[in-house]
């Protein structure tokens, strides 16, 4: 019985021993082809080492040989009946991955063996589509003279024509047109050849596939048209091949605006120049986006808001994004182009439900010189709208003390608030901007004046720790027992945020240290 067990004992080590052999000669026939050393390569198979063992990361020897174009050790394995057409959802097929390397004899080797020419594993492209993308010439004839499916379609490419437009490849469109494949092949990942050659600005194979029958104005969901493709790069020659094949000039397909609105956005100019002459709508708002003047005034394109304007464009056109072309100029600080707009009759006081007057936008953003033009040219400084408020309100907000002190020259209600909005002379103390909030009340503001929560401009710099604003506001005698709709004076909040200093001043100016109110504690033990 004891002799038994070590028979047994000894036959499971002898089965291990001999497994864990033959998985080192496959991993080292794996490694050798992939390292071209075709005498090992001979070795190991002479001792019994299985060329489809599925070892590395791609896959058997053969495809690691195939992959890095060790012709002689494709042959050695070849003829040591190697498996040709191996491959799963990990590994590409032996010829999947010769092809997309251009190792054309290892090509011919494994198509002469009956390789599948349309095999797809690992999620590869097929051989037909990586060699064309690569632009592998040869690969491509001698795969369509074994047979390859020319309109195959697979990860990463579209089809072999696909592939090739898109890479600029004009040998190989040559080779696949006069296979006459499929030439308007596309789907929600992949754009027609037409459509990606346009894009990337191959116009001799754009001429090709437009020589051909490329249906000129293809486009889905997902792609606009050559047309708009070609406008949005600026492939001005691509241009007018599609456009004497009577490509649609105001196509809007996959979303996208118009050519003349991609252009004009993009800042080709002699494109905008060239489609307006050739009867692009001006005014067209394709896909929801903004017209090509907006468009352009929003990007700063001085010539081409000039060509659109002397072309007829309706400069006070709004659109769901912008008002009008002279508001975006104005919010982007382009004076030059809010100059042009408003010589060729802009409505300077032009406002939408969701946005403000031009004058609010450039206040708001600081512009000194354009609110000045847009004054100039009769805006009214107390606009409000859109849910903003004045220009002056916003200016002061910000801490744009030039523009706050030419709205003020200019009239504009010092006072001037609503539900949503305190007055200038608040917002300017709650963002600590010392000299705005003197100029404000050089012209008058009320420096009592309550805003959302009743609160003064000296209860909002107080809690704000704004010392210099506080300063200047119990200098101009800011009332410092004025309670919010919390019960709060200025001296409770600046106690509750710990500044020690404003309380110091408050204090000094005879505000009430044993206040209480609301749910805070007297302001001296706050302090």
């Amino acid at each position: 019985m004891a002799i038994g067990a070590l028979k047994k004992k000894f036959s499971s080590h002898w089965l291990d021993c001999e497994c864990r052999f033959r998985m080192l000669l496959n991993k080292s026939l794996y490694q050798s082809s992939a390292g071209g050393y075709a005498c090992i390569v001979r070795l190991l198979l002479d001792k019994s080492a299985d060329p489809d063992a599925q070892i590395g990361r791609f896959g058997t020897a053969l495809q690691a040989a195939s992959l890095y174009g060790r012709e002689r050790v494709v042959q050695l394995l070849l003829e040591r009946n190697a498996s040709v057409n191996l491959h799963d959802g990990r590994f590409a097929a032996a010829i999947q991955l010769a092809s997309a390397n251009g190792h054309e004899k290892i090509t011919q080797l494994l198509a002469d063996r009956d390789a599948d020419v349309d095999a797809q594993g690992g999620g590869f492209a097929t051989a037909l589509q990586s060699s064309a993308a690569n632009g592998h010439g040869k690969i491509v004839q001698l795969l369509l003279h074994k047979g390859a499916n020319i309109n195959a379609r697979g990860r990463g490419y579209g089809t072999a024509l696909q592939a090739a437009a898109a890479q600029g490849h004009e040998n190989i469109v040559r080779i696949l047109l006069d296979r006459h494949p499929d030439l308007d092949a596309q789907d929600e990942k992949f754009a027609t050849a037409l459509q990606l050659a346009s894009t990337k600005g191959h116009d001799r194979i754009v001429a090709l596939l437009l020589h051909h029958g490329a249906n000129v104005n293809a486009q889905n969901r997902r792609f606009p048209t050559a047309l708009q493709l070609a406008s949005l790069h600026g492939h001005g020659g691509i241009i007018t091949l599609l456009i004497n094949k009577k490509a649609d000039i105001n196509a809007n397909g996959g979303g996208y605006a118009t050519a003349l609105q991609l252009a004009s956005l993009h800042g080709h100019e002699s494109i905008v120049n060239y489609l307006i002459n050739k009867g692009a709508d001006l005014n067209a708002r394709g896909g929801g986006h903004p017209t090509s003047l907006q468009a352009a005034s929003a990007n700063g394109h001085e010539k081409i808001v000039q060509l659109l304007v002397e072309g007829g464009a309706d400069i006070n056109a709004h659109c769901v994004w912008y008002t009008t072309a002279l508001h975006v100029a104005s919010t982007k600080g382009y004076k030059t182009i809010v100059q042009c707009l408003l010589d060729n009759n802009a409505d300077v006081n032009a406002q939408s439900e969701w946005f403000a007057t031009a004058l609010q936008a450039a206040s708001a953003n600081g512009h000194e010189e354009i609110a000045q033009l847009l004054i100039s040219k009769g805006a009214d400084v107390n606009a409000q709208g859109g849910g903003i408020p004045t220009a002056l309100q916003i200016a002061s907000l910000h801490g744009h003390d030039k523009v706050v002190e030419l709205l003020l020259k200019n009239d504009a209600n010092v006072d001037a608030q609503d539900k949503r909005f305190a007055a200038a002379l608040i917002l300017a103390s709650s963002g600590g901007h010392g000299s705005i909030v003197e100029l404000l009340l050089d012209y008058g503001a009320n420096i009592d004046a309550q805003g959302q929560g009743h609160a003064t401009a000296l209860h909002l710099a107080s809690s704000k720790g704004h010392e210099k604003v506080v300063r200047t506001l119990l200098r101009r005698n800011a009332d410092v027992l004025l309670r919010d709709t919390g019960c709060e004076t200025a001296l409770q909040r600046a106690s509750l945020y710990g500044h020690k200093k404003i309380v110091q001043r408050l204090l000094h100016k005879s505000a009430d240290g044993n206040a209480q109110g609301g749910v805070r504690s007297k302001a001296s033990q706050l302090a």
